[in-house]
């Protein structure tokens, strides 16, 4: 099961926070004109630092896509479809 924490709602936000078998997971559109929608693992702590605001999640997705290199900007995760 998924609980969402931060970013409810994808559609307005670009991102959002998951909180998926005790493990923490950020969805985010890595490459915006584009939509590379990905899924990535954080730590608890990068988990809390992106919610706490603007600055915070900027400092944790710089750091994420450090890590990940040339691979940041490749689609590995799509958002559900809305069903009306």
């Amino acid at each position: 099961m998924e609980l969402k924490l931060f970013g409810l709602e994808l559609e307005i936000e670009s991102c959002e926070i998951v909180l998926r078998d005790d493990r923490y997971f950020v969805h985010y559109d890595a490459d915006p004109p584009h939509n590379a929608w990905r899924e990535d693992e954080l730590s608890e702590d990068d988990a809390y630092e992106f919610g706490g605001g603007k600055f915070g999640a900027y400092q944790v997705l710089a750091r994420l896509r450090d890590r990940l290199g040339a691979e940041a900007q490749v689609t590995n995760w799509q958002p559900p479809v809305a069903q009306d």
